[in-house]
């Protein structure tokens, strides 16, 4: 079962949900607020997707989870998504939402993630235990990249609403909105275990384009498939095995300054480490994805090279057997950060996963292929 579904949000301009029937859109996902504040359209809109009798989903823009927001208290964080939430289920009871609902998480430009992996699962539980309890449907909307970083996915009691684009530009029925077409690699994988385990209710799998076809008033307009809808979905997760994303760093070379910094980091993750005669500082250890994100933003707030990587350096690492013919890397200061991504566009999808959505472009990140596997 395959049901053809476009999301929307105040950034469409102007929605016409006749023409995204006549266009065979099965149901629609409408931004219903961003934090506590209502999407400028969302109940406009949400009346004339009803008069089609076209299924009506949404979903509900997190920032209980920013740093600017919490301070990194999660009682704070608590607090604030408590309000979020219910302002969410607030306006649900005036679009008369019947599809699922979606805790959108990710960062915007200039935020940081102030939740640890955690408590941010603790806390997306939460917020879908409030929505189920109001009569809804929840899910989680996030990228692989996102969901590999930040949630524990074995602690998570709700299921997800994937966004992954290999091909941005594919529209419903095209190769790149097949997941059985996806080139193999760890974030496939992963998809398809999430699918086989009935964890995966919808993928995004494209943005670019498309909106005047589906009825929208901007060019762009996302488009996704889901797999189930709400009444014949069966609350039952299957088991999953999550891939290891624990590496190992290196940083530098460093300034003497640089080094001080670097080891007080270390030392507060708890994680040992050793300086080279170049003033290049490795870990003796494997870190969590956690703490690899701690580490890549003290490197882009000192300016340093930083390495990642999955054996210790040292020693060569060896291609996946069933891996990507082509690599691709994400390079920062001239200098691989951490390659083996299948596309151009999940190497994206994880720097802006840990920097927000501007860091291509601020840090002056970029993407490079880094050659043929064997």
């Amino acid at each position: 079962m395959t049901i053809k579904v476009i999301d929307i949000s105040k950034h469409q301009q102007s929605f016409h949900p006749a023409a995204a029937k006549s266009a065979c859109v099965d149901a629609v996902m409408l931004r219903h607020a961003y934090g506590t504040k209502a999407d400028d359209m969302a109940l406009s809109w949400a009346s004339g997707i009803k008069e089609q009798s076209l299924p009506l989903g949404g979903y509900g823009f997190a920032t209980w989870h920013y740093k600017s927001k919490n301070g990194g208290s999660v009682a704070t964080a608590r607090a604030l998504m408590h309000q979020q939430v219910q302002s969410w289920i607030d306006t649900t009871k005036q679009s008369g939402c019947d599809f699922w609902f979606a805790v959108d998480q990710e960062l915007e430009r200039g935020q940081q993630m102030g939740l640890g992996k955690h408590d941010n699962t603790m806390l997306l539980n939460e917020a879908c235990d409030m929505l189920a309890a109001s009569g809804l449907h929840p899910c989680i909307y996030c990228s692989v990249a996102w969901d590999n970083n930040y949630i524990r996915t074995a602690d998570l009691r709700y299921n997800y609403w994937l966004a992954r684009y290999y091909d941005g530009t594919a529209d419903f029925g095209a190769v790149g909105a097949e997941l059985s077409h996806l080139p193999d690699g760890k974030y496939t994988r992963w998809m398809r275990q999430l699918q086989d385990a009935g964890r995966l209710v919808g993928w995004q799998f494209a943005s670019t384009g498309c909106g005047h076809k589906y009825g929208a008033g901007s060019e762009n307009i996302d488009r996704n498939v889901f797999y189930m809808a709400p009444a014949v979905y069966k609350p039952e997760l299957g088991e999953v095995h999550p891939q290891s994303d624990a590496q190992y760093i290196a940083i530098g070379p460093l300034s003497s300054g640089d080094q001080a910094a670097v080891h007080a980091q270390l030392d507060k993750l708890q994680v040992p480490a050793h300086t080279d005669t170049d003033g290049v500082i490795y870990t003796d250890v494997a870190l969590s994805t956690g703490d690899q994100v701690a580490m890549i933003h003290l490197a882009t707030t000192l300016l340093v090279p930083i390495r990642l990587q999955d054996v210790p350096f040292g020693q060569e690492e060896q291609p996946e057997p069933d891996g990507p013919s082509e690599q691709y890397s994400v390079v920062f200061m001239s200098m691989v950060v951490k390659g083996g991504f299948a596309s151009a566009a999940d190497a994206r999808d994880y720097i802006e996963a840990i920097l927000g959505k501007d860091a291509m472009e601020r840090l002056s990140v970029s993407i490079a292929v880094t050659g043929k596997v064997a």
